[in-house]
């Protein structure tokens, strides 16, 4: 009897162990195949982000090698890029100092220093030999939006030795574009990497894990999940919140306007052209060849409505303030391609075309770089 009571015993203590054996099993295959699939759906968006980059940007990653900034978030390694033809005569009352910020089409899609929007614009305003002498600093950084451009403005109101006489903002493609991605007024390229980084410590309960929610949050999955939103899940024409990006928008360009002017500085801010949100018609066999493209509103109608849909409610909104000018349609005569197949940055015709319509609205609103 004793025998069988120690035998009852031990069949119950390894049939117990048994199944906690098998529990314990189930969970690590579960375990396994998780990491595996997440694995897998994070080497998928890999390709398919980096594939997508590589059309739009030319290269594997979106925007450019960058530093840390404490102002501006980040800004190029490199620094502001050169601009050609800038001309001073030595007399005070002649020169006239030009700030232009943007993002990538400011900074220019192009090798050439000579063939940027800043350099082109030089060019016009300095030709004339006897009227005023202009520099033109291009501190364009790929990328930026309206928010990191008034950040990186104070900034070089805080540090740069000689202030600007006029300043330039070149807007409209990174607003719409992080706004349609993001959906936030306080949208901006790395959005949700900077926010995870930050939040993720104090926001979870296990806070022990942040370099996983940081992780996360930098993953190539989420950033897939982010251009699929982008591009492929409309914005409602009328809603709050796109209403309140469009007044934020506006409040900033108002600060701007004020803050420079309290300086002794003129501002404006140019809504740039991009082939998204033109409503006037080119020729039609210039709408034939880019409706070709891989990159086309008929092949991504979300992402065209999008972009259409915020800049018009920008322009609704901003259109109000003096120092606000819309660009959208300058480009709309073209007689030949002027835009790369995103439909965003120029060829060189594109920037030649936009600086000239910059320096003629410069010399119609009469800017003579000296606030009123």
């Amino acid at each position: 009897m004793l025998h069988s009571g120690i035998d009852f015993r031990f069949q119950k203590k390894y049939a117990m162990t048994a199944i906690v054996l098998k529990i314990l099993r189930t969970v690590f295959r579960l375990a396994k195949w998780s990491l595996i699939a997440i694995v897998v759906v994070e080497v998928v968006s890999f390709v398919v982000v980096v594939s997508s980059n590589f059309v739009l940007y030319g290269s594997r990653f979106e925007g450019s090698r960058a530093r840390y900034d404490a102002y501006a978030l980040f800004l190029h390694r490199e620094g502001p890029r050169a601009t050609a033809f800038n001309r001073r005569s030595g007399v005070p009352s002649r020169d006239r100092l030009l700030w232009i910020l943007g993002g990538s089409t400011t900074r220019g899609s192009t090798d050439d220093d000579a063939k940027t929007i800043p350099s082109f614009l030089s060019h016009d305003l300095n030709r004339d030999a006897e009227g005023l002498c202009w520099t033109v600093r291009n501190f364009g950084v790929n990328s930026f939006n309206s928010l990191l451009q008034a950040k990186y403005l104070q900034k070089l109101l805080i540090e740069e030795s000689e202030k600007p006489d006029l300043v330039i903002f070149l807007d409209g493609a990174n607003d719409a574009t992080y706004y349609a991605t993001f959906r936030t007024p306080e949208a901006h390229f790395g959005y949700s990497k900077v926010r995870g980084i930050i939040e993720s410590y104090r926001n979870r309960w296990f806070g022990i894990l942040k370099p996983i929610y940081a992780a996360a949050y930098a993953s190539y999955t989420r950033e897939l999940l982010e251009k699929i939103t982008q591009t492929m899940t409309c914005i409602p024409q009328n809603s709050p919140e796109l209403r309140a990006f469009a007044d934020s928008v506006t409040r900033r360009y108002d600060f701007l306007d004020r803050l420079c002017r309290s300086l002794g500085i003129e501002f404006v801010v140019f809504w740039q052209p991009t082939r998204w949100v033109e409503t006037a018609p080119a020729a039609p066999a210039i709408r034939d060849m880019e409706r070709r493209g891989v990159i086309s509103a008929d092949r991504l109608p979300a992402y065209a409505h999008n972009m259409r849909a915020i800049s018009d409610a920008v322009i609704a909104r901003a259109g109000s303030l003096d120092c606000f000018v819309d660009f959208r349609n300058v480009l709309t005569s073209r007689t030949s391609l002027v835009y790369r197949e995103d439909g965003v940055h120029f060829l060189d015709e594109g920037r030649e075309l936009v600086a000239k319509t910059i320096a003629a609205a410069i010399g119609e609103r009469k800017l003579t770089g000296k606030a009123k």
